[in-house]
């Protein structure tokens, strides 16, 4: 997503988060019309999207405070409820991660889509920094699948538009800073 993407979906996103965080639903479909507008329209509203959209936009230094303050009081007047959700997400993405990778191993490697598909892995790591203590299972799951991912790739520059880089240092986010071989960040050195 562009950094209009990213606000436009942070609008639509805060007007359907007091609902949100009342429904059982995880991946929720935004209401706002601007939702539709956007090209390949917006994605739905996910505890992991919704921290996404304002990591890149605090990156760029676009984050609305007031926006974010909202967002803030909402999350935490419903904290058991945004916990839930997060830790669903969590599940469900570590699922998706893996069988993402796991296809990379049947196609001899991740395809064309590999930006995209990144964006797993970070919203992953977003939500573990929601989560007080992640199960052991899970850590072990994403250790796993982390050695994959590093055995499938080459380090590189960063993969997303360089304007998002200040939010992501490689130390934390050392995934944003692999691609694949060959590919428009690859580089041949390991």
């Amino acid at each position: 997503m562009s950094n209009n993407a990213d606000r436009s979906f942070l609008r639509a996103a805060l007007d359907d988060l007091p609902e949100y965080l009342t429904s059982k639903t995880l991946f929720w479909p935004l209401s706002n019309p601007l939702s539709d507008l956007m090209p390949g329209g917006l994605p739905r509203l996910t505890p992991g999207n919704l921290l996404l959209a304002t990591a890149r936009l605090r990156a760029e230094k676009l984050l609305d405070p007031t926006y974010e303050a909202k967002i803030s009081q909402l999350i935490n007047k419903n904290r058991a409820v945004w916990l839930l959700k997060v830790e669903q997400e969590f599940a469900t993405r570590l699922r998706m991660w893996q069988n993402e990778l796991d296809e990379f191993s049947r196609e001899n490697g991740p395809d064309q889509a590999f930006i995209y598909q990144i964006r797993q892995r970070a919203i992953l790591r977003l939500l573990e920094l929601e989560i007080p203590t992640l199960k052991p299972s899970d850590i072990r799951t994403l250790d796993l699948l982390d050695e994959i991912f590093r055995k499938t790739t080459i380090p590189s520059p960063f993969v997303w538009e360089e304007t998002y880089s200040n939010g992501f240092p490689p130390d934390e986010w050392w995934f944003l800073y692999r691609d694949l071989p060959g590919n428009r960040h690859g580089s041949e050195k390991q």
